[in-house]
């Protein structure tokens, strides 16, 4: 790392770097992404002879570069039709990479007559030199910007250019190296006769930028690849060689039957520039492959949406609505069940980025138009295409959502706490206005402001928290959705109706939604999730001005007499409370609507026309008529919150690829669309990802304009949720605590629970109040008893002890009781761990002035994996297994003493069962299990699979009468036979022991296979997806535990180093204290100084004359006196007392000589010895509590 610049004035902040500098500072304006990432990537599979989808660690910008010189190569191809070979090493040994093209026209040797340097040195080693500025001039080339073959050159160590120009008799060889710093001075000699123009670029990538050690086989299959790109797009005169080894691929019909050639046919429709493939296939449709002149623009494009969209509209409006003139059918649906595959040339092509994976050119200026052939559409319509989307769009209009429209009328009835507008359903509706409010606290709030604005156009209806992403939801979750079903009855809203017409948008009920919701982030997210339904659902209503608004109400008050000043965002209120007079100010958090009195909520109606928020979408024209339901997405993610919504870890996959995001910066589209779709769709994942970590909390709304567009909403506003549940879910890589278990550690040490059991309702009340916790105390009872459980499968080691019933493995905790009938204090290791002598140095967060809990806590080891951890947050989510204290202590010691690190393998206390590791980065975990004739008794079960849970599974076996498989679906019909060999079985199960006895027929389970994973006894578990905030506050994917641990004791380290400090400042200002003790007590004995009747003033001057410094209480503190002498009784003007302070005074030097010789690395070894005796005793003590016949553990050999 670079050190800072040091900035001495206003005019040392402005610098100038050189284009090639400001290429390698900004990689990712030239070439994209230099970090490593996981995709699914499309590479060519020679053993089967077919493009397949494979998970391919790569380097997006590396692929880039490679990507330039070989499209350079393409290029002269097209330029040049004596161009008919292009010749690609890829030299793993070596690490270079070589592209060699032929042709006639070439590169001319010779110097150029204006900047007086050689052609090609221009070319490769001048940035923005290039053939493609002149705009006037139609190409059909993939090169635009000048860049191309320069930046391969700055991002290689080595950079070699061999150029044979025959038109002039002359070879031309240059040598670039270090990334283009230094270029060699060219060698020019005579072309022998018989040879022929070419151009052969070598490089030699500098790796280290790209993140990766060598040229590895990924990015080989990556390059490949590429390479057949070229073959299948390109004139079928062109040979193409990777390593010598011809590619046989030669037309672009070629090209694609590599990719499904065992699936459905392929149709064909060929057109002078342009060459488009569709596969009809309902189950791996929703694809593009796409082209433009050679570059593989995979993210697709204006191109794409060119030919998708002439060919969908053409299918929808011919063949579909010819066959049923009423149905209404969704374009992305259709898009769903096809892949299309397109082949264009486009005229000076424009793109989103260097990256060039996304067309930007607008049509116009395409040069060609592609319109599909009827022959090709009619074969198209003949596939089962038309038929399917027909009885799929029936069957979801007519069949389900239907039956839950609303419709215009005055009365309804049948919707609890519906409070209706008068004219709701009359001529006047589209006056009328639903005010929907967080829960029933927000509806009294409105209920107050009613008072004031009437109810004749103001209706209420209180939310019951959340609404479905309806975006990722299915048909049935929408049909039995009782809050969007009341709504659609509610607002009189049509499935699928398009409202952009007048007379459409009268049949409402309401013409405006007001969303009264608290003023803090998770208002924010109940915002975004309605502005979803209707964006997904009824998209002609967000194009209407103010259907959606809103009314903010403060979520801060600071009073001062009369003086008020209200808060809407958290933001404004930290800029306001860093100035002076805010420490003048009294201050009120507004946990929600229900905490506004009811005079308030009456200011907050008045003049309400003024103070409403009116969203508005400024990209009316790219928001579709027709909305697109999703509705044959069978994921069942519902959520930007994914945890709040589904609690099945495993659903979160696609959150987490792509998880290498460092350096990754998110610039939106200014599209509203985008925007809303950025938050919600479950594709955009990835893309979330990069979002947040572009997060700028000072990025907010300004309300004073009462006209907000969506986009700025989404990331102006909804953004601070997205980032606040983040904060949420992810815990800390130093003390291994997410905030709300902070919270309670810190209030926990404030109650003295060292000493002292509390109720654990007591203790959430203590929590919220002490430590500024502003959401429900139900939730902080979660995480008390969490931090309590004890139990195989929980907690290693529980911070808080469980006194009461606190849930048990029969449940996986969930069996616990009321937090009004348990309690809890600081568990035996507590304090050992989490030291309370760190608890000076640490860096304590304020709220209105008060202290709350740290940034973090210093544990001695690092508590994140002793624990484990599970979070799922906004765009990631996060696992990890717990390990043994024992062997994180051995490897502490190994890192302080510079010792090897010992692997670890997962492991949970009191596991009976066994967890074999497949590689490094997976695990098999196996519960305990004996075969006897025909009994399998089962003694333990694997991690997360409960005893009460596992016990209905064999109900449902019985019950069933088949084997124990997922849910039968259509595809595995065939593997649901009956089975009669499972007979019974016995539960002689506790809470804390598994005990279950199968019986099966005879002989059966001589010859079972695979009785764990039949019978449930395995789980996979990975170390893949450990996401935590790093000690710099960050996002940060961790590969290894390894890399976990060494992240925890820098942090560690420096605490140790502080403490030892601080303690060392502690004893100094107490021996100074007691010294200067002893000198006036001696000095009043032997009467040198006599202070009797003399006034303070004559005292201290007679101290400050002998010497005498004033001190405060402590050495930090800044009021300094004579009170620590004067204060003293006279009982210490005796000989005994100064005998104590001289005892006191050496006792302190002996300490503060003892702690200063010894280092951070001995008094942390020292802890962790202590640890370890107790944690040992403390262990063996629970098994003999808990399993008396468990093996005893010893205490680790110290290295």
């Amino acid at each position: 790392m670079s050190p800072k610049k040091v900035i001495k004035s206003d005019v040392d902040k402005y610098d100038k770097i050189t284009p090639r500098e400001h290429v390698l500072l900004r990689p990712d304006t030239y070439i994209g992404d230099i970090e490593p990432t996981t995709e699914d990537m499309w590479i060519f599979s020679e053993d089967e002879n077919i493009m397949k989808k494979k998970k391919i660690k790569y380097t997006p910008g590396f692929l880039k570069i490679f990507d330039e010189t070989l499209v350079n190569a393409r290029d002269a191809s097209v330029n040049d039709n004596t161009c008919d070979t292009i010749k690609i090493e890829y030299n793993i040994e070596e690490s270079f990479i070589s592209i060699f093209n032929n042709g006639d026209i070439g590169i001319p040797v010779e110097e150029h007559p204006v900047h007086k340097t050689m052609v090609p040195s221009m070319i490769f080693g001048e940035l923005l030199t290039s053939s493609n500025y002149n705009d006037t001039e139609e190409r059909t080339t993939g090169g635009r910007n000048g860049l191309g073959s320069k930046v391969s050159n700055i991002f290689s160590k080595k950079f070699i250019i061999e150029i044979d120009d025959a038109k002039r008799g002359k070879r031309f060889q240059q040598i670039w190296k270090d990334n283009m710093s230094i270029a060699e001075t060219p060698k020019i000699t005579k072309l022998p006769n018989k040879l022929k123009s070419s151009v052969k670029v070598t490089f030699f990538p500098d790796l280290e930028r790209f993140g990766i050690d060598n040229l590895n086989n990924d990015h080989f299959n990556l390059f490949y690849k590429r390479a057949f790109d070229i073959a299948g797009t390109t004139t079928n005169k062109l040979k193409i060689y990777f390593n010598e080894k011809k590619i046989d691929t030669t037309t672009f019909k070629s090209y694609i039957e590599l990719y499904y050639p065992a699936i459905n046919e392929i149709y064909y429709d060929t057109h002078e520039r342009w060459t488009v493939g569709i596969l009809y296939n309902q189950e791996i449709g929703g694809d593009q492959i796409s082209f433009v002149n050679g570059i593989n623009t995979y993210k697709g494009g204006t191109h794409c949406n060119h030919v998708i969209d002439n060919i969908i509209k053409v299918l929808i409006n011919d063949y579909i609505k010819k066959k049923d003139k009423d149905i209404k059918i969704t374009p992305s649906i259709l898009k769903e069940n096809l892949i299309f595959f397109i082949n264009s040339t486009i005229i000076n092509p424009a793109f989103a980025s260097q990256t060039k994976d996304t067309l930007t050119t607008k049509i116009d200026k395409f040069g060609s138009k592609y319109e599909p052939s009827p022959t090709f559409l009619k074969k198209v319509a003949k596939c089962g295409i038309v038929e399917h989307m027909i009885e799929l769009a029936k069957f979801k209009e007519s069949s389900s959502l239907k039956k839950t429209d609303g419709k215009k009328q005055v009365k309804i009835s049948g919707i609890p706490k519906l409070e209706d507008a008068n004219k709701a359903g009359s001529k006047e509706s589209n006056k009328c206005t639903l005010i929907l409010t967080e829960g029933d606290s927000a509806k009294a709030t409105a209920m107050a402001g009613l008072s004031v604005i009437g109810r004749d156009n103001f209706g209420i209806f209180p939310l019951k928290g959340k609404l479905l992403n309806v975006r990722e939801a299915t048909a049935s979750q929408l049909l039995n959705n009782e809050e969007i079903k009341n709504l659609k009855i509610i607002l009189g809203l049509k499935q699928n109706e398009d409202y952009s017409n007048d007379d459409k948008f009268n049949s409402l009920r309401y013409g405006h939604i007001l969303l009264l919701t608290d003023s803090d982030v998770d208002g924010s997210h109940i915002k975004g999730l309605f502005i979803n339904m209707i964006h997904s659902m009824w998209p002609s209503l967000i194009k209407r001005v103010d259907f959606i608004q809103s009314l903010n109400t403060p979520i801060i008050k600071a009073t001062k007499g009369k003086d008020i000043i209200s808060f809407y965002n958290l933001t404004d209120y930290d800029n306001w409370k860093e100035t002076p007079e805010s420490n003048n100010y009294k201050i009120k958090y507004y946990k929600g609507l229900g905490t506004s009195t009811s005079q308030e909520a009456k200011e907050y109606f008045t003049d309400i026309q003024e103070k409403l928020i009116k969203y508005y979408c400024e990209n009316i024209n790219k928001i579709k008529n027709i909305a697109d339901n999703n509705e044959n997405n069978d994921d069942n993610n519902n959520d930007i919150n994914e945890a709040e919504e589904n609690s099945d870890k495993e659903n979160f996959d696609e959150e987490n690829k792509n998880d290498d995001i460092k350096n990754k910066i998110y610039i939106p589209i200014h599209d509203d669309d985008d925007a809303i779709r950025l938050a919600f769709e479950k594709s955009r994942s990835d893309d979330r990802k990069k979002w947040l970590m572009s997060y700028d909390k000072n990025k907010i709304i300004n309300y004073e304009q009462k006209t907000v567009p969506y986009f700025d909403f989404i990331h102006c506003d909804l953004i601070h949720f997205s980032n606040e549940d983040l904060i949420r879910s992810i815990p800390s890589v130093i003390d291994g605590l997410k905030p709300s278990q902070r919270k309670i550690l810190y209030g926990s040490f404030l109650r003295g629970l060292d000493k002292d059991e509390v109720k654990v309702a007591q203790l959430a009340g203590f929590v919220s109040d002490r430590a500024a916790y502003h959401h429900g105390e139900m939730s902080l009872n979660g995480a008390i008893i969490g931090m309590a459980q004890n139990f195989t499968g929980s907690n290693n080691i529980n911070i808080l002890k469980p006194i009461g019933q606190f849930g048990t493995k029969l449940r996986g905790g969930k069996d616990y009781a009321s937090a009004r009938y348990i309690w809890t204090m600081f568990d035996d290791l507590t304090t050992t761990i989490y030291n309370p002598i760190d608890n000076p140095i640490l860096d304590h967060q304020f709220e209105d002035g008060n202290q709350i809990e740290p940034e973090y806590y210093a544990p001695i080891i690092p508590m994140i994996l002793v624990n484990g951890a599970e979070g799922i947050g906004t765009g990631f989510s996060t696992k990890i297994p717990p390990y043994n204290p024992l062997q994180i202590i051995q490897n502490i010691r190994n890192i302080i003493n510079d010792k090897d690190f010992e692997y670890m393998d997962p492991w949970w206390q009191g596991f009976n069962g066994t967890v074999a590791k497949i590689n490094d980065y997976n695990y098999e975990i196996y519960g305990l299990w004996n075969i006897n004739n025909d009994k399998l008794t089962i003694t333990e079960l694997p991690i997360g699979e409960w005893t009460s849970n596992y016990k209905e599974l064999l109900e449902k076996l019985l019950e069933d009468n088949q084997p124990i498989k997922n849910k039968p679906n259509e595809k595995n019909k065939k593997m649901q036979k009956k089975n009669n060999s499972f007979l019974g079985y016995k539960d002689n199960n506790t809470d804390t022991d598994v005990y279950f006895e199968l019986m099966f027929e005879e002989d059966y389970l001589e010859t079972a296979k695979d009785i764990d994973k039949t019978f449930h006894l395995c789980k996979k578990y990975s170390i893949t997806n450990m996401h935590l905030y790093s000690p710099e506050g960050i996002i940060k994917k961790y590969n290894t535990i390894e890399e976990i641990m060494r992240d925890f004791y820098r942090v560690r380290l420096k605490c140790y180093e502080k403490r030892k400090k601080h303690q060392l400042d502690i004893l100094e200002f107490q021996l100074k204290l007691i010294s200067f003790k002893v000198k006036f007590i001696l000095m009043i004995i032997k009467k040198q100084i006599d202070i009797n009747n003399k006034k303070k003033s004559e005292i201290e001057d007679l101290l400050e004359n002998n010497d005498f410094p004033k001190l405060g209480k402590s050495n930090d503190d800044s009021k300094v006196s004579y009170d620590y002498l004067l204060s003293m009784p006279l009982y210490n003007l005796s000989n005994e007392k100064i005998e104590d302070l001289k005892k006191q005074q050496n006792d302190k030097e002996t300490d503060y000589k003892e702690l200063k010789s010894k280092t951070e690395f001995t008094i942390w070894n020292e802890e962790l010895d202590i640890l370890e005796q107790k944690y040992t005793k403390w262990y063996n003590k629970k098994l003999e509590n808990t399993n008396p016949t468990t093996k005893k553990i010893k205490k680790s050999k110290k290295n």
